[in-house]
């Protein structure tokens, strides 16, 4: 399939199309900022929601772009007030999650950045277009005194915007419908997902295939919560996209018992290559034995997508069978192929590390020593953001740290298969008590940034100033057809010229209370692109060539050609 170039000639045809940038970029390099006016008036974005909109900060051309001006001898620097990511605190009580989610809600091609606050208000925040952000947070965005977790921004009904559903620790969880210049509207009630049932993340996924995108929901007992009795049935939950607007409950397919659980995070992801996503879970309070009569599970447990049938859907749980049943304090999830040989792989933070299972064929080892992690020495391991932070082509991680006002922890893969930590020299040097952390290249430099959520703290956006990065390439799938929108389990395989390949999948809150940009993010380091594999979730799979180097690409799915 030799053309030249193949993604230039899509274009025409409408399949894959750069994102609009502000700048030409450099051949070989980021590209270059500079303050650029509003691409849009926040006051005229959701009609009739904007009484809590902030009024003080629309002329984006007094914003000086991209901070810090200043070089910086560090991974990561925290933008936050030069930036505009400011006024956001959580104030948490025993369920102590944060909530940070990416997702581009105007159709303009930047990302906005939404944040819980427990029961403090939660915030958006506006991206200008040039690095930096406003407030604005319309009143039913705002959720106060909900207890509110994790976030997710998913396109839910498939029409071309991302929605925001909202976990709450009491009262009910919140889907909100991002319906652009009318609103947002809750419709949580009529949707059947607003359950009161102390949740702390969701995650999604099309489990039987249909296009729509469905909803696992996990679940953490509150014990120290205003109006909420703590029960045993509080229960993980699955709820079916009817593709109407409504979703069903269908946990009966799982089996009740395992999901009576301590969990803070859970993934979607095609663990055995097969074509549909399987789903794992992390439970806290994990020990040996088997599970007590009436306990919470004791392990992390992972849910083999089978098929139809079994009354509905099948699901068969074999954590312990293909040794991905982690029994540890698990916080926190991230999901990559960490060792780089086309296979994802699962990391879990617990008390005192992260522990890597890698998969082998389908079956998890346990590799945490042999790559360095044990070093890495924290408190009380909470959210990880896994992503090539340097652009070298393989995958580094970022941790939270919290329990105690900590600093943050930055793993880089220093070569493959061993990471080493870098404190002074990641910036993240401030202790805080951090939980999520949240993954977007908001600047669109080609470096991956993040955003950082913290109890009874404010949050913080990091921008990755790392000088010395590699060449990039970052691809955004568009679903359409049977595919759902986000195209939440489309795989993608990018060969560079040196021969070695790159995995990724598209995944969905599938962090600690957190949700990432969709794109996927390829480093190359010294290398260029060769081409690229793309199957969809409906199994077609395509190849693509001639690709650019240091570009953002969207690829639509055949069905939305």
């Amino acid at each position: 399939m030799n053309r030249a170039p193949l993604w230039l000639a899509l274009v025409a045809f409408g399949c894959v199309a750069p994102t609009p940038e502000p700048d030409p970029t450099p051949a070989d390099g980021p590209r270059a900022w500079t303050a650029a006016p509003a691409r849009f008036d926040p006051s005229d974005l959701l009609a009739g929601d904007d009484d809590d909109a902030s009024d003080d900060d629309d002329d984006a051309t007094a914003a000086p772009g991209p901070c810090p001006v200043e070089p910086v001898d560090t991974w990561f620097a925290d933008v936050s007030s030069c930036a505009g990511v400011i006024g956001a605190v959580t104030d948490g009580l025993s369920v102590e999650t944060t909530g940070q989610a990416w997702g581009d809600i105007t159709g303009d091609g930047d990302l906005e950045l939404f944040v819980t606050g427990f029961l403090e208000p939660s915030h958006l925040f506006l991206n200008r277009g040039n690095g930096t952000f406003v407030e604005f947070t319309p009143a039913p965005l705002a959720l106060a005194g909900l207890g509110t977790t994790g976030a997710t921004f998913v396109d839910y009904d498939n029409d071309g915007d991302p929605d925001l559903h909202v976990a709450a620790a009491f009262g009910n969880d919140t889907l909100l419908r991002n319906d652009g210049g009318d609103g947002w509207q809750d419709v949580g009630a009529e949707s059947g997902l607003a359950n009161p049932t102390s949740s702390v993340a969701s995650t999604w996924a099309d489990y039987d295939g249909d296009g729509w995108l469905d909803l696992y929901l996990v679940v953490y007992q509150c014990g120290n919560c205003p109006n909420y009795e703590p029960s045993d049935d509080a229960r993980d939950r699955l709820f079916r996209n009817l593709g109407d607007g409504t979703f069903e409950d269908t946990s009966e397919l799982l089996d009740p018992i395992l999901r009576f659980g301590l969990g803070y995070a859970a993934g979607w992801f095609d663990y055995d290559d097969d074509g549909d996503p399987d789903l794992y879970v992390a439970n806290d309070k994990g020990n040996p034995g088997p599970q007590p009569e009436g306990a919470p599970a004791n392990r992390n447990l992972l849910w083999r997508n089978d098929g139809p049938g079994c009354g509905g859907w099948c699901f068969e749980e074999i954590g312990e069978a293909v040794g991905a049943d982690l029994r540890v304090d698990s916080m926190g999830l991230e999901i990559a192929d960490f060792d780089g040989d086309g296979s994802l792989d699962l990391a879990v933070s617990d008390n005192e590390t992260a522990h890597l299972l890698s998969n082998l064929g389908g079956l998890f080892v346990e590799t945490t020593l042999s790559v360095g992690w044990d070093i890495a020495d924290t408190v009380v391991g909470w959210g990880l953001a896994a992503g090539d932070f340097d652009n070298d082509g393989d995958v580094d991680m970022a941790m939270a740290d919290g329990g105690l006002p900590q600093p943050n922890v930055f793993l880089e893969q220093t070569e493959p298969g061993w990471f080493e930590v870098r404190r002074e020299s990641s910036g993240l040097t401030e202790p805080r008590d951090s939980t999520g952390f949240a993954i977007a290249d908001y600047d669109f430099d080609g470096r991956l940034d993040f955003a950082a959520g913290s109890r009874n703290d404010s949050f913080q956006l990091f921008r990755n100033v790392q000088p010395s990065t590699g060449r990039w390439l970052r691809v955004h799938l568009v679903g359409g057809g049977g595919v759902n929108r986000d195209a939440v389990g489309a795989r993608a395989a990018l060969t560079d010229d040196s021969g070695r390949v790159q995995l990724q999948e598209v995944g969905l809150g599938r962090s600690l209370g957190s949700s990432h940009d969709l794109a996927l993010h390829f480093g190359l380091g010294e290398a260029r692109p060769q081409s690229l594999t793309v199957r969809w979730p409906d199994g077609v799979q395509e190849v693509f060539d001639d690709l650019p180097t240091n570009e953002v690409l969207t690829i639509n799915a055949p069905g939305a050609r």
